[in-house]
């Protein structure tokens, strides 16, 4: 059990984190855009962005409390760089994949 008291900016911090993790600009923008796609699929649309953008970020979340917040201190310091730089290349090769199939080239 914790017994520290959190500070009012790390209850900010927290509060915003939490509100941008599941309202981001991506879960404003996106799901009428997948549903005007979708056409008559739309409830299986809503279904996978259900499973995706709010699903998952609740399970990250159950599991980083569970954690206590050291989900990396849980791994070998191999294995926990080895993730973290996986995790940064796939999020670049991501933007650059956008910034390609916005640019039209």
């Amino acid at each position: 059990m914790q017994t520290t008291k959190m500070s009012l900016t790390d209850t900010l911090g927290l509060g915003f984190m939490t509100f941008a993790f599941f309202l981001g600009a991506g879960n404003l923008i996106f799901p009428p855009f997948a549903g005007m796609l979708a056409g008559e699929n739309m409830s299986f649309a809503m279904l996978g962005f259900l499973i995706t953008a709010v699903g998952m970020p609740l399970i990250g979340l159950i599991a980083v409390a569970k954690a206590n917040g050291k989900v990396m201190a849980l791994l070998p310091a191999f294995a926990a760089t080895a993730l973290a730089i996986a995790i940064y290349i796939i999020i670049v090769l991501c933007i650059c994949r956008a910034a390609y199939w916005v640019s039209g080239i």
